[in-house]
């Protein structure tokens, strides 16, 4: 039977890099070459904003969430250069955490989890077969449905520590640290989101989809 082919992992992860390292890695070297602590976290804030403007004009749909971010971000600029106050760019950041925890919360008991679309690909690597397992157990099978939901609700939690971290972390924390903390917050909450949901649901959800295409 044809398959699609599997995803590269070089596509999968080119997300993460252009939205975690490289905006660190620009208010890193804008702090260091003297622009300041609003310079560096602005330059850090525009590159996913760039990259979703980028996406847009290539044809990409944009969905409710990354219109959200998008908003969010360019509030956050406007108001970092407006304001000049580099505690509030950080902060603003524990908003769209707060706002997608919320959203992915929610999906879980009024619909379809938000978390789905992108584990799909990640359970079945493309594979045509694997992909029709996935949507008869999701439409048929009430312990594939709760791991599905509950994947999405582990991501869900995360983000609301991730909230937590930044709104404490943007006024406790030296403003010398400030252009570090959004992209080691971030980092830690992925690892974590992924470790654990990986642990009680991904396990689980992949052992359903082989059960299935074998009986």
């Amino acid at each position: 039977m044809p398959t699609t082919a599997p995803p590269r992992s070089g596509s999968t992860l080119l997300p993460l890099v252009v939205d975690v390292a490289l905006p660190l890695a620009a208010t890193v070297v804008v702090s260091h070459l003297g622009g300041g602590t609003v310079a560096a976290l602005t330059a850090g804030a525009v590159i996913p904003v760039v990259r979703t403007v980028g996406s847009l004009l290539g044809g990409h749909r944009l969905n409710r969430l990354a219109a959200l971010m998008l908003a969010t971000a360019v509030v956050g600029i406007l108001a970092g250069l407006v304001v000049g106050d580099p505690r509030l760019i950080v902060a603003k950041d524990a908003l769209v955490s707060a706002t997608i925890a919320v959203a992915m919360l929610l999906s879980c008991r009024t619909g379809t989890p938000i978390m789905s679309a992108g584990l799909i690909p990640f359970v079945t690597r493309g594979d045509a077969t694997k992909v029709a397992a996935w949507h008869r157990l999701a439409a048929g099978s009430a312990p594939f449905r709760r791991l599905e939901r509950r994947y999405t609700a582990v991501w869900g939690a995360v983000l609301g520590l991730d909230c937590v971290g930044r709104a404490v972390g943007a006024y406790v924390v030296p403003e010398s640290w400030l252009p570090w903390l959004g992209g080691v917050v971030t980092v830690a909450a992925i690892v974590v989101a992924a470790v654990v949901s990986g642990a009680v649901s991904v396990e689980g959800l992949t052992a359903l989809v082989e059960k299935e295409i074998a009986s």
